[in-house]
């Protein structure tokens, strides 16, 4: 959905809400799942496939399920984008690849872009130069991530909460003015504390 946007460039700069849903949780397919399509809405899923199949123990809280690969399957046919939150949720190269090798062989990533949704945002701005490698070898075209207040201290952590409080739109913007697109040679996007950003 973003990568069909962003393609678009005269409708990527309207104002937009992308909704997205983390780690492939059962009430992403039985809550939200329903509402989406009685809205008419899209989304982008970030699939842990380790929890899907059952290979890696699930860590929701409140002892909530995964989905099925059925579920999953029907929701990439119907317009809901599926991207890698990698096979155990973790970031490293092995757990990447298996994620997206299982993906494919279930018939949800058919030549379409691939997304990897850093599990954690441990991938962000200040050390995708890293990643870099890792990522082009396994032909990942865009990487999700997000703001972690405690990789930005304290005031950060302080003024994220003020925020969060007032609704400011001037905090919000100076919290979030590093969380932009970036080409690195990757497309990048950022989740924003409550937005895509």
């Amino acid at each position: 959905m973003y990568l069909k946007t962003r393609k678009n460039q005269k409708d990527f700069f309207m104002k937009q809400v992308i909704l997205s849903f983390d780690d492939g949780r059962k009430d992403n397919y039985t809550v939200a799942w329903p509402l989406l399509r009685k809205y008419d809405l899209t989304a982008s899923m970030h699939i842990v496939t380790g929890f899907v199949d059952g290979s890696k123990k699930a860590s929701f809280s409140l002892g909530e399920a995964a989905m099925n690969i059925e579920n999953i399957k029907e929701l990439a046919s119907n317009g809901i984008d599926i991207s890698s939150h990698g096979d155990e949720h973790i970031n490293d190269e092995n757990d990447l690849k298996q994620s997206i090798q299982k993906l494919k062989q279930w018939g949800i990533l058919n030549g379409q872009d691939i997304v990897f949704s850093s599990p954690n945002s441990e991938i962000y701005e200040g050390n995708i130069a890293e990643y870099l490698p890792m990522l082009k070898h396994n032909d990942v075209c865009c990487v999700r991530s997000g703001v972690q207040v405690r990789r930005n201290g304290l005031l950060y952590s302080f003024c994220y909460m003020l925020q969060m409080i007032t609704k400011s739109k001037f905090l919000y913007y100076i919290l979030n003015k590093d969380n932009i697109m970036t080409e690195t040679g990757l497309k990048f996007m950022y989740w924003g504390g409550g937005g895509w950003v």
